[in-house]
């Protein structure tokens, strides 16, 4: 009888731990994650690969998009990134990109950590970490700049800085 009501008892646990599981993963955790690095996707940042099997995949940032395409070589058909200035979709290959801004839609304003000016900090690995904002045009992502400082990127250095990181 002991070795049965242990059994029941174990079963029981396990039911328990499952059901909590499953409640956490559906009511806790965003409901709309990063396909890549799963932090919550915010709609003015988002980006979108589209596979070549025809199914969407939602990212973060179009760092995590650009990071997913070098990662998945051929399985990306094309990728769309968010202009920062409107929120619209562009083609990945047509924006102007800030990297470095003191703008950081992936890292919640809690978790920013203070900068202090000319004090270099590093970070061990983040995958959406430098910001990268996308711009439809060049002059969008200059006033841009001029208020929230990084670096103007073309397609081509985006793909490098992603293959660094």
């Amino acid at each position: 009888m002991r070795v049965r009501d242990v059994f029941i008892g174990a079963v029981f646990l396990a039911v328990v731990a499952g059901a909590t599981y499953f409640a956490y993963r559906r009511f806790v955790l965003p409901g709309n994650q990063c396909g890549v690095c799963g932090r919550e996707i915010h709609a003015g940042h988002a980006s979108v690969l589209l596979l070549r099997t025809g199914k969407r995949l939602e990212t973060c940032c179009p760092r995590c998009a650009l990071h997913h395409d070098q990662h998945h070589a051929g399985q990306v058909a094309s990728i769309l990134v968010a202009d920062h200035a409107t929120g619209e979709k562009i083609r990945a290959q047509d924006a102007v990109y800030v990297e470095g801004s003191d703008e950081m839609p992936c890292m919640p304003m809690s978790a920013t950590p203070p900068r202090e000016p000319g004090v270099e900090y590093k970070v061990a690995y983040d995958r959406c970490v430098p910001g990268l904002l996308a711009f439809r045009d060049e002059a969008a992502a200059r006033r841009f700049l001029a208020a929230h400082g990084g670096r103007i990127l073309s397609y081509g250095q985006v793909l490098e800085s992603v293959k660094q990181r």
